[in-house]
């Protein structure tokens, strides 16, 4: 374990530990991120008449989830799957610009995950959705409002 070796070293560890504390407290009061994140999937939803919606990160981290009828994790490993086959695509077919993936889960459903970058990091959102629905509008809306929370820059 290392050593904090000045009174500057200190402070920043307390500062740290100020901030992370805070993050916690304001999560666990629902006011963090992550409920931030997840009302904004509520509403996506809503307006959009998605059954359910996620987001995860590069690493397949579940952001948030919506409604999700299946277990978080499995939700969130569909969809780190879903952006693997994304980005192959991207490579194999040489199309940079290709940021969406359909899948028909069924004759009525289907699950679409968007590519989407944050600060030059990837992040995903999958919905579902019937075989009717056009997502696109909807999805592009929301994607601008993630991404300010996702930064950090997103409302109370």
């Amino acid at each position: 374990m290392n050593r904090l070796r000045d009174s500057t070293e200190v402070k920043e560890a307390a500062e740290l530990l100020g901030a992370l504390w805070r993050d916690a407290a304001a999560e666990a009061g629902g006011r963090g991120r992550g409920a931030r994140l997840e009302q904004a999937l509520a509403s996506l939803c809503t307006r959009g008449g998605f059954k359910h919606a996620v987001v995860v990160d590069q690493q397949g981290l579940l952001l948030a989830a919506h409604n999700v009828r299946v277990e978080s994790g499995a939700a969130a490993a569909f969809t780190t799957m879903a952006a693997e086959c994304l980005e192959r695509t991207q490579r194999l077919l040489e199309a940079p610009a290709a940021n969406r993936l359909s899948v028909d889960l069924d004759l009525v459903d289907r699950a679409v995950t968007h590519r989407f970058v944050v600060d030059d990091l990837p992040y995903y959102l999958t919905v579902a959705c019937g075989q009717d629905v056009e997502e696109r509008g909807d999805v592009e809306l929301s994607i601008e409002q993630l991404a300010a929370l996702i930064r950090g820059r997103g409302g109370p």
